[in-house]
Order: C-alpha cells, then structure tokens, then sequence
C-alpha cells in the first residue's frame, strides 16, 4: 500500500536507538517515511495508528516471558496484509514474512525490505 502522497510507511519496533537511527536514515534517503520506537506496545499502537506498509522487529525488543506481544504483532500483520520482518533468529514460514539473523548487515536488510515492500504491492491484499 502506498500513501497517498506516493511515500511508503515503515515501522521499526527496535530497542537499540544506534539501530534504528542507522535504518532510519538509510530508509528515509530512499524516500520513505519512518515511524519508530523502541518499546513493543508502543510499536502495535503505532501499527494501529499510521498503518504501515511494512514493520520491522527486533525480537530481543520483546520480552521473553511475553509471547502474547509476538502473537499480537503477527495478528496485527494479517489482518492488515502488512508484511513484516523478523530481526533474530526464528523460522518464518508466511509469505509476508521474513527473517533476518542477527547479527545482520544493514545491505541485506534494506534488500529484504525492499523486496517485501516490492511483494506486498503485487499482491491483493485478503
């Protein structure tokens, strides 16, 4: 999905600010439009709010005793059709979802970004 001023929207749910200051400023010379924080409730509000085209998540924001926030935030991605990316190590088996393994170069990220971004205007959303 594409806003109506053409930019494309991106979350980014990271804790390390040097992280998302570095995606940030890499997204944002590609012309998109960032939203960030580094607390996971936080971030499913802002999902709600400024619905993105894409959210990307760093597992190790999320507390370990508390699956109930990664069931939220893959809920949250299906019911809106948002792709989403997976910062650390997991298994990914949805179309709309990929992962990439900590620790991770900055290169291949904005290329799995991309790629999804590329993907999810393709395909209707269901």
């Amino acid at each position: 999905m594409i806003k109506e001023d053409g930019q494309r929207r991106v979350l980014i749910v990271d804790e390390s600010e040097e992280s998302r200051e570095v995606l940030r400023t890499i997204l944002e010379r590609r012309g998109w439009e960032i939203v960030d924080t580094a607390e996971p409730r936080q971030g499913l509000t802002l999902a709600d709010h400024c619905q993105p085209d894409l959210i990307v998540l760093d597992l190790e924001t999320l507390p370990h005793e508390d699956g109930s926030l990664r069931d939220q935030y893959d809920r949250q991605s299906q019911q809106s059709s948002t792709p989403i990316v997976l910062l650390g190590t997991t298994r990914v088996s949805q179309q709309r979802r990929a992962a990439v393994a900590k620790p991770y170069h900055y290169g291949p990220l904005v290329r799995t970004i991309e790629t999804l971004l590329r993907k999810s205007q393709e395909t209707p959303s269901t």
